[in-house]
């Protein structure tokens, strides 16, 4: 789940900027634990949210896999 997190949300900050995520310059595990991230997600049936900023966004992501970028959803978001 590890990379499949850090892969929704550079797609989601992506969308909110306008970019494709090979464009942009973000390695998310340099503002979050990504296996922290990962620890709450593998807790099934457990409800939870997770904020954390990065560079001029504020990054939200759900106990349902949603990922929110400055409180818009991405359109696509699937959960993880």
């Amino acid at each position: 789940m590890t990379d499949d997190i850090a892969i929704e949300i550079v797609e989601a900050v992506a969308e909110a900027e306008a970019l494709e995520p090979s464009d942009l310059d973000l390695v998310v595990g340099e503002y979050v634990d990504l296996d922290a991230l990962s620890q709450l997600a593998a807790h099934d049936g457990a409800t939870w949210t997770f904020t954390f900023d990065l560079p001029a966004h504020e990054v939200t992501v759900t106990d349902n896999g949603r990922v929110v970028v400055d409180d818009h959803p991405e359109e696509e978001s699937k959960p993880v």
